[in-house]
């Protein structure tokens, strides 16, 4: 089993760094949803705010399996969680060592081409 308290000190001022930036990504990522969802309202009032309460609810939901209770010992998984979700730019993932990026990138799932 992976120790995901072994994640280096570097790498964690790195996500430290960072961790503003993406915050204030991920709600404008939001935010922009729920503005479309505005400013295209259903000719059916009620539908449109269900669909509000989905977007704003998985959202939520989302940011929070991102960022809540961010550790060392869970960084990993955060920063997995955060390529799944795009929020990472290759940029911002090539700040991380190599082997905190391979980690990351393979508990993602993502493609190797990031």
């Amino acid at each position: 089993m992976t120790n995901y308290v072994d994640f280096p000190e570097a790498d964690w001022k790195t996500l430290r760094t960072i961790k503003e930036t993406l915050l204030r990504r991920a709600s404008t990522r939001a935010l922009e949803r729920v503005e479309k969802i505005i400013a295209s309202r259903e000719a059916d009032p009620h539908k449109s705010y269900l669909e509000l309460w989905r977007v704003l609810r998985d959202e939520d939901k989302a940011i929070g399996r991102m960022f809540d209770d961010l550790r060392r010992s869970n960084a990993r998984l955060k920063l997995a969680e955060m390529i799944r979700n795009k929020l990472l730019t290759p940029e911002e993932i090539t700040a991380f060592t190599t082997d905190t990026r391979d980690r990351i990138i393979e508990m993602s799932g993502a493609n190797q081409a990031l």
